[in-house]
């Protein structure tokens, strides 16, 4: 007889903090309630302000959740965000790089800072997040940097030239970091 089981019920977060940019947009929301379920605390980051909204939702329904309010392609922002959830937290367990923008619009079309402004948010920001983060975790001494990629660092789309460009170095940067190998051999 097969017994069900929840996602939650195969494993536990129970102590582990979990940091999620691009914590106001909807992939973040099934993150939220994931990392939640299985016990970890939260802290969810965006530079909109409904970040704020989604974190009381979550501390309503009892999760031990923050909210901050940063830039993430502001490498002092996010630098100040670390320390406030280290302090608040105490240690970051998990971090997820999530926030990410498209501009949609054919390629003769897109401007400079249409293309700056897509791979300083879906590219440059990871490996400022990732750095600060594999930093922390080395210090500490254990800790997991997911990289959220798309489809589309392998297909491509008409109008989607930023976007593709930066999940494919996303993904081509994920591979060259090995977190755990490159923190070691620069530790």
């Amino acid at each position: 007889m097969f017994t069900q089981l929840s996602p939650a019920s195969l494993f536990s977060l129970k102590g582990k903090v979990a940091l999620v940019t691009g914590g106001a947009g909807g992939i973040a929301s099934g993150l939220a309630r994931a990392f939640v379920a299985a016990g970890a605390a939260l802290v969810l980051a965006d530079r909109n302000d409904a970040v704020i909204k989604r974190v009381d939702e979550l501390r309503s329904a009892g999760a031990d959740a923050a909210a901050l309010v940063f830039d993430v392609t502001d490498a002092a922002a996010v630098d100040r965000a670390f320390d406030e959830a280290v302090q608040r937290f105490g240690r970051i367990d998990i971090v997820v790089n999530n926030a990410a923008i498209i501009v949609r619009k054919p390629f003769l079309e897109l401007t400079q800072d249409d293309w700056k402004r897509v791979i300083d948010i879906d590219l440059t920001a990871c490996f400022t997040v990732a750095q600060r983060a594999a930093k922390l975790m080395v210090a500490q001494g254990s800790g997991r940097i997911i990289n959220m990629s798309s489809i589309m660092n392998h297909v491509s789309r008409p109008n989607l030239v930023p976007y593709v460009t930066a999940k494919g170095g996303l993904a081509a940067f994920t591979r060259a970091t090995n977190y755990v190998g490159a923190c070691r051999r620069w530790s």
